[in-house]
């Protein structure tokens, strides 16, 4: 079904930030050099050596380079104790489950990273379970991508049991996996305690009207969470009306689009 919601709230007061314009260009334009000389290196070992130096990059990209389990590790203990990468890609790589781990791993040591882009690779339940963990443990990390796995509903009830406690991630992309009503519940219930994620996107899964009922108890408690992303879900009328109710009793919450789309949709 396509179900699409998208809750916004009125920005946050921000403090002024004394920093010259020009010191930010100049400290993205470091970002983005960084960046492209990282592209250009094929041998896995310069690469470990450049994260393990602590001061060569802030963005790694190896995304499509098809590493394999031996490389993930090697890559997993330098990260260990990095301090400059914020930003690591490891999309579309066929990780599986115990790659995860290894990377999990550093998670729970790592004090920089506030990116982590796993999205379409092959991690299942056994692989949440390590992410689970680690986010238990991690204080840093602000966006984990996970949209094209094979994460089912055991999978996302360790996930959900860690934004019980995650008091740092703020963006979660759970797309395109195999989580049902189950795993739907398993999330809502972290997202009744969660107070740092705002931003939650769970589009192609299966989650049916159950699922999206729990969801919408979960933004009845919730008061962080300000987009909402469910599009291609089983959603029927009685969870689309579960969804709006609760919508009307939060009123920390502003709607400012929501769109349901009945073609993809079962009947309503």
């Amino acid at each position: 079904c396509f179900f699409f919601l998208m809750i916004r709230r009125p920005p946050r007061s921000t403090h002024c930030i004394s920093s010259a314009a020009s010191d930010v260009y100049k400290r993205q334009r470091y970002y983005f050099a960084r960046h492209i000389d990282i592209a250009r290196i094929a041998d896995m070992k310069a690469i470990v050596t450049l994260v393990e130096s602590n001061n060569a990059m802030s963005i790694l990209d190896l995304s499509y380079k098809n590493i394999d389990s031996k490389d993930v590790v090697t890559l997993s203990k330098a990260l260990e104790k990095n301090a400059t990468t914020v930003r690591l890609h490891l999309r579309d790589n066929s990780l599986g489950d115990e790659d995860a781990s290894f990377i999990c791993d550093a998670l729970k040591a790592n004090k920089a990273l506030t990116l982590l882009n796993l999205n379409r690779n092959k991690i299942g339940d056994d692989g949440a379970k390590a992410i689970g963990s680690a986010l238990k443990i991690n204080t840093t990390l602000a966006q984990l991508s996970l949209h094209g796995n094979k994460i089912g509903d055991e999978g996302a009830k360790f996930i959900g049991s860690a934004l019980k406690v995650n008091g740092a991630l703020a963006l979660l992309y759970l797309g395109d996996n195999k989580i049902g009503a189950e795993g739907a519940k398993a999330i809502s219930e972290g997202l009744k305690l969660n107070k740092a994620l705002i931003a939650l996107y769970m589009i192609i899964n299966k989650i049916g009207d159950e699922g999206a009922k729990a969801i919408g108890e979960s933004l009845k408690n919730n008061l962080a969470l300000t987009l909402l992303q469910l599009s291609d879900n089983e959603i029927g009328n009685t969870g689309a009306e579960a969804i709006c109710e609760a919508l009307i009793t939060n009123t920390t919450i502003t709607v400012s689009y929501t769109h349901l789309t009945l073609p993809t949709n079962r009947e309503v």
